[in-house]
């Protein structure tokens, strides 16, 4: 397994209000749309179901990602399929929780030497997915 951190990043919200809102992922349908047109570019083809992500990525196709735990500390997803993988997301209160650090960690089962040549773009997704909860974590607070 290779695990890709990605950056810290704050919410001006606290860990329970941050687990709620993904508590049912269908309702971050509207909340991508309430997003500025640059935004949802960033984040690219996207849907959500009850207890699931859907990704669509040109080269791998659609990936759904399943919501394993989603709690004040963190939220887990995960995928199978060829490449299993989980995204773990820890929660942080700070500031007398009424903010949150999180950090977006993607632990994936990938052969060794393939690794030099997807480590750049796990980084990379991990980076983008942790901007994504924090984007729809605080979308109504814009």
């Amino acid at each position: 397994m290779a695990i890709y951190k990605g950056k810290i990043v704050r919410v001006e919200t606290s860990p329970e209000a941050v687990a709620a809102r993904f508590s049912d992922l269908s309702t971050l349908e509207g909340m991508l749309e309430k997003l500025p047109e640059e935004q949802r570019k960033s984040i690219g083809q996207v849907s959500f179901e009850t207890a699931a992500i859907v990704v669509n990525n040109p080269k791998v196709g659609n990936v759904r990602m399943e919501v394993e735990e989603c709690t004040p500390e963190r939220i887990v997803l995960s995928a199978g399929g060829m490449l299993p993988m989980s995204i773990n997301v820890e929660l942080k209160g700070v500031d007398d929780n009424v903010a949150t650090e999180l950090e977006t960690a993607i632990d994936i089962n990938i052969p060794v030497m393939l690794r030099p040549l997807v480590a750049p773009h796990l980084q990379q997704a991990a980076d983008q997915f942790g901007l994504l909860i924090a984007r729809l974590a605080s979308v109504d607070a814009q």
